[in-house]
């Protein structure tokens, strides 16, 4: 799937207005996105108008409620991982990493600094 940030005079830390992203989680409110920063991170629906609306058929859907539901790849879906990777675990860095390379998704990487 792929979004492009919609130019609306909104500031959005670490997106960059016109770009595309590409989507490698959703939940029912918003997209994980690959920020300029090179982080994972969850952002609103809202300040994305949608350029591929294709989901991979190996994605993980969980649904809690008829309209709350939660939806990741498989190397990504395990809980937790994102709490390990903002805490900088090296597991979940090179994790995800890998899972960026295998996917072809570079934008945004940065060199992480492993504690």
């Amino acid at each position: 799937m792929k979004v492009r940030m919609i130019e609306n005079g909104a500031t959005v830390s670490y997106l960059t207005p016109g770009k595309d992203y590409d989507v490698i989680g959703l939940d029912h409110e918003s997209f994980r996105v690959v920020d300029d920063k090179g982080e994972p991170i969850l952002f609103p629906k809202s300040l994305f108008s949608v350029i591929d609306d294709h989901i991979p058929d190996d994605w993980i859907w969980d649904r809690y409620a008829e309209d709350e539901y939660y939806a990741n790849p498989p190397e990504l879906q395990e809980p937790g991982f994102y709490e390990d990777f903002h805490d900088r675990k090296p597991d979940a860095i090179k994790r995800f990493d890998d899972f960026l390379q295998r996917h072809g998704i570079a934008q945004g990487r940065t060199q992480r600094t492993l504690v």
